[in-house]
């Protein structure tokens, strides 16, 4: 069994990573919440759709905006987009 001081300095640091960590999970629960609520003002949507052609998009807001437009075109792919578009 180790020394009562090194029990109680490992305590210290363990108690110290656990803190921080909660901090941290509590920064990215607000980050996420704000996220979607971004979203939901931007699409217009609670939540992303899971047909396929949306199930791999990136967490990137702009993209999924783009793939909304042109679904909304009427241009499934992206082959179907015209160039200007630049996405």
């Amino acid at each position: 069994m180790l020394p009562l001081p090194v029990q109680f300095i490992m305590a210290m640091v363990a108690h110290a990573i656990n803190a921080r960590m909660a901090l941290k999970l509590e920064y990215l629960t607000e980050e996420v919440r704000v996220l979607r609520e971004v979203y939901v003002e931007a699409t217009g949507r609670k939540r992303r759709p899971t047909r396929r052609g949306f199930a791999g998009v990136s967490i990137g807001g702009a993209r999924v905006a783009a793939q909304l437009a042109r679904r909304e075109r009427g241009c499934g792919s992206l082959s179907e987009a015209p160039v200007g578009w630049g996405v």
